[in-house]
């Protein structure tokens, strides 16, 4: 049955609500967080350097993680994204030289859920970073 009062783009929502709400139902709690110090820390400008590029979440999404002053920013993929804003720069509020926050109040999330990058290093040589390394991980490889 055809219901022109429905717009096409209104029931593609829909559908994508309910085949999320169905994938969230169907996976198992996550594990408790470890509590994290929350206190910013000062970084070394050598540290920061290291850690700026460019990072692949996929060959369609990249992150750009760039330096103003004695600070990280991280600009995402132009899509929309559940860490980075879309047109902005998130702050990286370093907890230690490797961990940081990403500042909640700039993100497209409500609430302070604690979402933190840790950047991989391999003696000296950043490859890559995880958004939230515990529960539910998500991984970029820093771009050649």
């Amino acid at each position: 049955m055809e219901n022109d009062d429905l717009p096409f783009d209104e029931l593609r929502a829909f559908a994508s609500e309910v085949a999320w709400d169905a994938v969230l139902a169907s996976v198992p709690p996550l594990p408790p967080r470890t509590p994290l110090p929350t206190t910013p820390m000062k970084v070394s400008s050598d540290q920061l350097d290291k850690l700026v590029g460019a990072y692949e979440l996929s060959p369609w999404a990249h992150v750009d993680i760039t330096r103003e002053g004695d600070r990280l920013l991280a600009r995402g993929p132009e899509q929309w994204n559940l860490y980075f804003p879309r047109e902005q720069k998130a702050i990286l509020i370093p907890i230690s030289d490797n961990q940081f926050l990403i500042e909640a109040e700039r993100s497209r999330i409500s609430g302070n859920r604690g979402d933190r990058i840790f950047f991989e290093d391999n003696a000296g040589v950043v490859a890559g970073f995880v958004i939230n390394p515990e529960g539910w991980p998500v991984s970029a490889r820093r771009a050649e």
